[in-house]
């Protein structure tokens, strides 16, 4: 069983400016220093096809319950990469996007559409939450979705006050 990610929010901008700062690797750096990541790296290439590589590692630590701890330890690494295609217009673009928790039979997979409309764009993060644990691999799951939902809302605000400059 997976758990379901789907979190949808609105930047004040059109959808080339919600894009643009999507994969600036300034607005990335402040979200990354904001979820206050311990460790963290964030690298943004174009990719043949006109792809556009954004690849964020970042380790950070999460008061897990005892029996979790056992399983994950006291740190969490993980390695995420969000492949935006290429657009063809300015109104939406979107990503296919992975992050694999590193050591751990876990990984979230999902989609991240940036949608613009007259006054402003939606961002929309929705896909699947999958821990390979026996037993407790649901309970994990939820934690992770509460976990990527939070970081998610930091980067809405760090966006937000990135965009406004």
């Amino acid at each position: 069983m997976a758990t379901t990610l789907d979190v949808k929010f609105e930047l004040p901008v059109s959808a080339q400016q919600g894009f643009d700062a999507m994969v600036n690797v300034t607005a990335l750096e402040q979200m990354l220093q904001a979820t206050e990541a311990e460790a963290s790296s964030v690298t943004v290439e174009s990719a043949p096809g006109g792809q556009t590589l954004v690849t964020i590692d970042r380790t950070f630590r999460e008061d897990f319950p005892s029996i979790v701890k056992k399983f994950v330890g006291e740190t969490v690494v993980t390695h995420e990469v969000r492949a935006w295609q290429p657009s063809v217009d300015s109104d939406r673009f979107e990503a296919v996007l992975d992050v694999d928790v590193v050591g751990m039979p876990a990984k979230v997979t999902a989609t991240i559409v940036i949608q613009g409309f007259s006054s402003h764009c939606t961002v929309a993060f929705t896909g699947k939450i999958k821990v390979d644990y026996p037993f407790i691999g649901g309970v994990v799951e939820e934690m992770a979705r509460d976990i990527i939902e939070k970081a998610i809302r930091v980067e809405v605000d760090v966006m937000k006050d990135y965009l406004n400059g």
